[in-house]
């Protein structure tokens, strides 16, 4: 009789530890998106990363372009599936978050890499916009 309540016990033990990862992973699920919006389209690329809370953004950009931590802007958005397009939240002081680099004297025409802070609710996403600066070339000629 022991042993068939120990087995019920390891049974119910084990449907309980099941039910806590499962829930675990949902919630981990849940995190607010990051959308990326590079201006203009063929300038370069953003890779977005999260971890804890924290987004880390890996920019890259394309032959002839350069970025820096002012070029970029990062607003909290309304996120969720049933959004048709990311929705500003009206009348949010802290719509803006704050992104710094990660690396300050990296070449700002080179991969660079710039973190921030994920909302806490997971309700929000957050809409990156980058917008690459053109190089400017001048080749001296002597004649």
């Amino acid at each position: 009789m022991n042993n068939k309540m120990n087995n019920n016990m390891k049974y119910n033990m084990n449907k309980v530890l099941t039910i806590v990862v499962l829930l675990l992973t949902s919630v981990a699920a849940l995190a607010g998106d990051v959308k990326i919006v590079v201006m203009p389209d063929n300038a370069g690329t953003v890779q977005a990363s999260q971890s804890d809370g924290i987004c880390t953004l890996t920019v890259i950009p394309a032959s002839g372009y350069y970025i820096t931590v002012d070029n970029l802007t990062a607003v909290k958005i309304v996120d969720g599936d049933n959004a048709q397009a990311p929705n500003r939240i009206p009348g949010v002081d802290d719509e803006k978050i704050v992104i710094t680099p990660a690396n300050t004297d990296a070449d700002p025409s080179g991969v660079t890499t710039y973190t921030f802070t994920m909302p806490e609710d997971d309700n929000y996403g957050v809409e990156v916009t980058a917008e690459f600066q053109s190089l400017i070339t001048i080749s001296p000629s002597v004649t």
